[in-house]
């Protein structure tokens, strides 16, 4: 019984670190600067390939995403899924 409490105490403590929660969303805001984003969110798990300067960005833990699209070097929208 011993055996499998650690790995599951390991996870649950990983899962508890991530960057992708509702507080960290709700600090996000349309004007900010990438660096701001990457700031709160960390480096982002997977971006598409900018397109007319616009580009979509995702941040991943499990099932929750927050999706950000920027318009150069500044957030235009952003979403969330899974929470």
């Amino acid at each position: 019984m011993k055996r499998w409490l650690l790995p599951l105490a390991l996870v649950a403590t990983l899962a508890a670190c991530s960057k992708i929660t509702v507080e960290n969303y709700d600090k996000l805001k349309v004007g900010m600067k990438r660096s701001e984003v990457e700031s709160i969110l960390g480096k982002a798990d997977s971006c598409g390939d900018a397109v007319l300067k616009a580009q979509s960005c995702q941040w991943k833990s499990g099932s929750k995403v927050i999706s950000v699209q920027f318009l150069g070097d500044t957030v235009a929208v952003y979403s969330r899924e899974g929470f």
